[in-house]
């Protein structure tokens, strides 16, 4: 099995192939709406939490491009940390996303964190930082000592495996994601082998699909690494 390089996520999503999420998309939204959630630094965070594979990413971007989020908050900002918590990296990359300058090239993070500061100051931003794998407390309040400047209800997504990364993160609340249903792993599985929705011109593949989401137990990527496999192992 040949070892797949591990890619950064993007907030874009095509949402006409994800399934089984609305109830949570609608209860991530309704946290992110809500300015009145706790915020002792002026800021609140909330983490979408699960095992690997399980659609977090993808349940974040439905909300990040939700046009009710696009309406609420003045600046937006999607940032993969992935497993290198690089601070001035990540400092860097939402600079860019929210001033638009390409061409900064600063290699000093007190001259980024400054400027990072500056705009985002008497604006309510959401920032989504995904997979964020590392637990050292000391990176994600240097990562944050800017985020205090935005306006209230300023808010935070961070999507992770650990429940310890979102405790040192100061998340609250922490939104605990399901697998998905054997339907809707089924419906996934069609979208990724067949670009159909359901079986109904593939009768004779029903039952191995049902086989396959099965063995998949309830993870979306499980079905695509899944179909993945069986494409690269198929003669040419």
């Amino acid at each position: 099995r040949n070892i797949r390089q591990r890619l950064p996520t993007t907030s874009l999503v095509n949402e006409a192939k994800v399934y089984g999420r609305e109830k949570e998309k609608e209860e991530i939204i309704e946290l992110l709406l809500n300015d009145d959630l706790r915020a002792d630094d002026g800021f609140s965070v909330i983490s979408i939490n699960g095992m690997g594979g399980v659609g977090k990413t993808t349940l974040a971007q439905l909300v990040y491009n939700d046009d009710r989020v696009q309406r609420h908050f003045q600046i937006k900002a999607w940032t993969c940390v992935s497993e290198d918590f690089d601070v001035f990296r990540v400092t860097k990359s939402i600079l860019k996303s929210i001033a638009n300058d390409q061409s900064n090239n600063d290699d000093d993070l007190n001259l980024l964190q400054e400027k990072l500061k500056k705009q985002l100051s008497g604006n309510k931003f959401l920032l989504v930082l995904d997979d964020v794998w590392n637990k050292n407390y000391n990176y994600w309040s240097i990562l944050s000592c800017p985020f205090g400047a935005g306006a209230p209800g300023s808010k935070i997504v961070v999507t992770t495996r650990n429940l310890v990364v979102a405790e040192r993160m100061g998340a609250d609340p922490v939104y605990q994601l399901k697998e998905l249903s054997d339907d809707d792993c089924l419906c996934v599985l069609t979208q990724i082998s067949l670009g159909a929705r359901d079986f109904t011109r593939h009768l004779s593949l029903k039952e191995v699909g049902e086989q396959i989401v099965i063995k998949c137990g309830g993870l979306p990527l499980a079905c695509l690494l899944y179909t993945s496999d069986a494409a690269d192992d198929t003669p040419c």
